[in-house]
Protein backbone atom coordinates (compact mmCIF):
# COMPACT_ATOMS: atom_id res chain seq x y z
CA UNK A 1 0.00 0.00 0.00
CA UNK A 2 1.48 3.20 -0.76
CA UNK A 3 1.80 6.03 1.74
CA UNK A 4 0.01 9.46 0.78
CA UNK A 5 1.78 12.73 0.33
CA UNK A 6 -0.69 14.67 1.60
CA UNK A 7 0.61 14.67 5.08
CA UNK A 8 -2.86 14.14 6.81
CA UNK A 9 -4.82 16.75 5.45
CA UNK A 10 -8.40 16.09 3.90
CA UNK A 11 -8.30 16.33 -0.33
CA UNK A 12 -10.79 19.75 0.08
CA UNK A 13 -8.34 21.62 2.59
CA UNK A 14 -5.47 20.58 0.75
CA UNK A 15 -6.28 21.59 -2.40
CA UNK A 16 -7.87 25.20 -1.40
CA UNK A 17 -6.23 26.44 1.71
CA UNK A 18 -3.28 28.50 2.07
CA UNK A 19 -1.89 25.81 4.24
CA UNK A 20 -2.51 23.18 2.20
CA UNK A 21 -0.61 25.22 -0.58
CA UNK A 22 1.89 25.52 1.11
CA UNK A 23 2.41 22.16 2.27
CA UNK A 24 2.58 21.22 -1.39
CA UNK A 25 5.33 24.02 -2.22
CA UNK A 26 7.27 22.39 0.10
CA UNK A 27 6.90 18.71 -0.92
CA UNK A 28 7.90 19.89 -4.84
CA UNK A 29 11.07 22.40 -2.83
CA UNK A 30 12.10 19.27 -0.69
CA UNK A 31 14.07 21.85 1.28
CA UNK A 32 13.64 24.78 3.56
CA UNK A 33 12.07 28.05 1.77
CA UNK A 34 11.79 31.97 3.64
CA UNK A 35 8.42 33.39 4.41
CA UNK A 36 8.88 35.68 1.11
CA UNK A 37 9.41 32.95 -1.31
CA UNK A 38 6.64 31.23 0.09
CA UNK A 39 4.15 34.28 0.28
CA UNK A 40 5.64 35.14 -3.91
CA UNK A 41 4.55 31.60 -4.52
CA UNK A 42 0.70 31.57 -2.48
CA UNK A 43 -0.06 35.04 -4.10
CA UNK A 44 0.66 33.67 -7.35
CA UNK A 45 -1.53 30.36 -6.60
CA UNK A 46 -3.96 32.43 -5.25
CA UNK A 47 -5.81 35.73 -4.43
CA UNK A 48 -5.54 37.21 -1.34
CA UNK A 49 -8.23 39.44 0.76
CA UNK A 50 -5.93 40.20 3.35
CA UNK A 51 -4.26 43.68 3.89
CA UNK A 52 -1.01 41.91 4.82
CA UNK A 53 -0.67 38.19 3.26
CA UNK A 54 2.96 38.23 4.51
CA UNK A 55 1.71 38.16 8.20
CA UNK A 56 -1.21 35.97 7.59
CA UNK A 57 0.98 33.16 5.72
CA UNK A 58 2.96 33.04 8.94
CA UNK A 59 0.72 32.84 10.98
CA UNK A 60 -0.42 29.81 9.44
CA UNK A 61 3.31 28.47 9.24
CA UNK A 62 4.06 29.03 12.99
CA UNK A 63 0.83 27.03 13.92
CA UNK A 64 1.23 24.29 11.67
CA UNK A 65 2.39 20.98 13.38
CA UNK A 66 3.17 19.60 9.73
CA UNK A 67 5.74 22.66 9.27
CA UNK A 68 8.99 23.76 11.11
CA UNK A 69 10.98 26.89 11.49
CA UNK A 70 14.49 25.82 10.78
CA UNK A 71 16.04 29.48 10.55
CA UNK A 72 15.15 33.02 10.78
CA UNK A 73 12.21 33.29 8.96
CA UNK A 74 13.31 29.98 6.83
CA UNK A 75 10.55 27.01 7.26
CA UNK A 76 10.72 23.55 6.17
CA UNK A 77 8.34 20.29 6.61
CA UNK A 78 8.68 18.43 9.43
CA UNK A 79 9.47 15.18 7.45
CA UNK A 80 12.10 16.65 5.70
CA UNK A 81 13.87 17.98 8.54
CA UNK A 82 13.87 14.82 10.48
CA UNK A 83 15.75 13.33 8.15
CA UNK A 84 19.01 13.04 8.49
CA UNK A 85 20.22 13.70 5.07
CA UNK A 86 18.41 16.92 5.07
CA UNK A 87 20.81 19.57 5.19
CA UNK A 88 19.59 23.47 6.51
CA UNK A 89 22.94 24.96 4.20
Amino acid sequence: MKASTNVGLRKSTFDSSYHGLIIRILQKRKKPMSLKEITTIILKMKKSYSKSPEKTISAILQRSKHIRQVGRSMFALSEHYKNPTFSTR
